[in-house]
């Protein structure tokens, strides 16, 4: 599973609208949208930011999108 994936589980897991995602880290809604349809891949200071925002750090994020692909 590739990031976008991860971060819609996620997002979907707590409740959050893309809208409030966007709200707490700082990206627009139309970013959010793009990495979660794997239509651009983020930066990890982006990553990093979502990550906090669903309560994670950048290396337990990375930990789970890896541990999805086995």
């Amino acid at each position: 599973m590739d990031y976008g994936k991860r971060i819609k589980q996620l997002r979907l897991e707590k409740g959050l609208t893309l809208h409030t995602l966007s709200l707490s880290c700082g990206l627009s809604v139309t970013t959010l949208h793009k990495i979660e349809c794997c239509k651009v891949k983020p930066q990890p200071q982006t990553i990093c930011k979502i990550a906090k925002s669903l309560d994670y750090d950048y290396d337990e994020l990375f930990d789970l999108v890896n541990s999805q692909s086995d």
